[in-house]
């Protein structure tokens, strides 16, 4: 049955201080596996919008300068615009859930063919529901479609995305795809491409910390191997063992890992 939910419980608040972020930055290699929108940077009202900050750059820049750090985006974004915004830094990008993901000098993945063989009936349903709910709109996404509804009336919006989701979930109840409800956003993905793929592709032997805003990421935090770190940021997870409550909390943390690991060179 789909889960048409809009919040879940909040772990435990990890704060920059915490023992367990002692032990992790202390790793000989580690891998960071990052959410971008509502982790790294806020949500922005237009799904086009909402590039790094020049801050953000320089983290993450920092970030994998140090010895044995590997940095993941692991993005529902679509490779072109992750290209755009962080392509000439670094890190390992991994867009459309997962469903392609490039290293620092390499090519885009490929993709697999046949995803968007039910979608009809779901862009219709959305369409509907972006006529009928003022300040939603439909992005069009490399596997699946979104309806966003970040512009609308905030109750009006949550009441339109329960409805949406309840529909989609008759429509698509034989179909190898799933409805994702985030952070005021519902989504129809192909089933089995989700951000947890990206943990198959860390190092080995690498400690790991996830971060994540929004249900899209609890898959991320369900894949990873006992040992590592899931935090929810804004504290909206079923499966993170930790939460911050901000985007900014989110880069402290961050910064703290950095400046443990600086440190730890001199």
């Amino acid at each position: 049955m789909q889960d048409c939910s809009l919040s879940s419980p909040a772990p435990p608040l990890l704060t920059v201080d915490a023992p367990a972020i002692r032990t992790l930055s202390s790793s000989v290699s580690l891998a960071l596996l990052l959410d971008y929108d509502g982790t790294l940077m806020p949500h922005a009202d237009d799904p086009l919008a909402g590039g790094p900050d020049e801050a953000l750059r320089r983290l993450l820049r920092d970030l994998v300068g140090r010895a044995g750090v590997e940095v993941h985006v692991v993005s529902e974004r679509d490779p072109r615009i992750l290209d755009e915004w962080l392509g000439q830094l670094p890190v390992r990008l991994h867009a459309a859930h997962g469903a392609v993901w490039r290293g620092p000098d390499s090519g885009w993945s490929e993709l697999a063919a046949g995803f968007d063989a039910h979608l009809e009936p779901v862009r219709e349903a959305m369409r509907t529901y972006a006529i009928r709910t003022r300040g939603s709109l439909i992005e069009e996404k490399l596997v699946g479609v979104a309806w966003h509804y970040r512009r609308a009336d905030p109750e009006q919006g949550a009441q339109a995305a329960r409805e949406l989701c309840v529909l989609l979930g008759g429509l698509l109840a034989t179909a190898p795809v799933e409805v994702l409800v985030g952070n005021r956003v519902v989504e129809v993905r192909p089933r089995g491409i989700n951000k947890g793929l990206a943990v198959g592709r860390v190092r080995r032997g690498a400690a790991i910390l996830a971060m994540g805003d929004d249900h899209t990421d609890d898959d991320l935090f369900a894949a990873l191997p006992a040992g590592a770190i899931g935090v929810a940021v804004g504290g909206i997870s079923r499966n993170a063992s930790w939460r911050v409550p901000s985007v900014t909390a989110a880069r402290r943390v961050l910064q703290e890992i950095l400046s443990i690991r600086t440190r730890a060179r001199r």
